[in-house]
């Protein structure tokens, strides 16, 4: 939040246009894909036996439902990370590491919320900084 506001000031002081996008990935964590999570764990040279713990800590996870007095089947589950796990947001951070980046963009990432912001010194349609 405050790189958010740095940016923003930042760009108001400068007599910049900032604009930003501010988006709440809906069930981020329960839809990382393991298997391009564990590409990227070996992308960011993590060590193997890290890794191997990782894996053993994400596979074979089950579900059941309750309703009223009825039990489901078991259910497997085979993307997402386990909800309230301390290692969550830190999986989703190497998770979405790589998206794209530029000089003049700034992407913040909190949890399963990602925050665009970017300065322009003229506006798109003119050539004229802000008086």
């Amino acid at each position: 939040m405050l790189r958010i506001t740095n940016t923003v000031t930042q760009g108001f002081n400068h007599k910049f246009y900032t604009g930003g996008v501010f988006l709440d990935v809906r069930k981020a964590f329960d839809r990382m894909w393991h298997n391009g999570l564990i590409y990227k764990l070996i992308q960011f040279k993590i060590p193997n036996y890290l890794i191997v713990i990782l894996i053993n800590y994400l596979k074979n996870r089950t579900f059941r439902v309750k309703l009223n007095h009825t039990l489901s089947d078991i259910g497997s589950i085979k993307a997402g990370t386990p909800q309230g796990s301390i290692l969550s947001p830190l999986l989703h951070t190497i998770y979405t590491s790589d998206f794209p980046k530029t000089n003049q963009i700034m992407n913040c990432f909190f949890a399963d919320d990602i925050a665009i912001v970017v300065h322009k010194l003229c506006h798109p349609h003119t050539s004229e900084r802000p008086k």
